[in-house]
């Protein structure tokens, strides 16, 4: 099968959460420049504390994932919107990368100008990690924004507050869309199953 779901993440999900699950996979194996999705945080014994993730990885460094979160607190939710958000690797060695927080920057993504916030930095391998918002849409609005294109790029940019070169050794991704409508789409049907599966009423299949 293309999308895989180990044995053993299938029995934390099922112990995690009490509830018997579905024969689909909830978790989609990572393929190299194609849109996946994945359940995350499934040890919290409330379903709807899950998380979903549309995600692709980094074509400057793979590490660098795209990602759009939905959350499964109701179908409602599930259908409506998601939370885009990634994660600079950098390596510059400036210890006061910990101290970016709440920080907006001006940038370039698909070649037009935009905001977006550095939420925090933490320390991770040689380097650090630095988390950035791109804030919430709704799924039929990123379609259509992403309609035409195969591919995206996010240039960093220096602000009033930040020079971007003494935090950012590579201040620029790009993130291929193949895929992404589809991913979407199982992220949303993932979602609603997971709602359903932490209703009282809910029957095992």
């Amino acid at each position: 099968m293309k999308y895989l779901l180990p044995i053993a993440v299938w029995v934390l999900i099922a112990s995690a959460s009490g509830l018997a699950l579905e024969p689909q996979s909830l978790t989609e194996q990572a393929i190299d420049d194609t849109w996946t999705v994945e359940v995350v945080d499934v040890g919290k014994p409330d379903p709807k504390d899950w998380d979903v993730m549309a995600s692709v990885n980094g074509k400057v460094q793979h590490g660098n994932r795209l990602r759009i979160k939905l959350l499964p607190r109701n179908v409602q939710a599930c259908r409506l919107a998601g939370y885009t958000f990634t994660y600079f690797y950098a390596v510059t060695g400036n210890k006061d990368t910990l101290n970016l927080k709440d920080v907006i920057i001006p940038a370039e993504f698909k070649h037009e100008p935009i905001q977006v916030k550095i939420l925090f930095a933490q320390p991770f391998l040689l380097g650090y990690a630095i988390f950035m918002d791109f804030g919430w849409d709704r799924l039929a609005d990123l379609k259509e924004y992403f309609k035409g294109e195969t591919e995206v790029t996010l240039t960093l940019h220096d602000s009033d507050a930040l020079t971007i070169e003494e935090y950012f050794d590579m201040p620029s991704e790009t993130w291929s869309l193949n895929g992404f409508n589809e991913a979407l789409d199982r992220a949303t049907q993932t979602c609603e199953r997971i709602v359903r599966m932490s209703e009282p009423d809910h029957v095992p299949q």
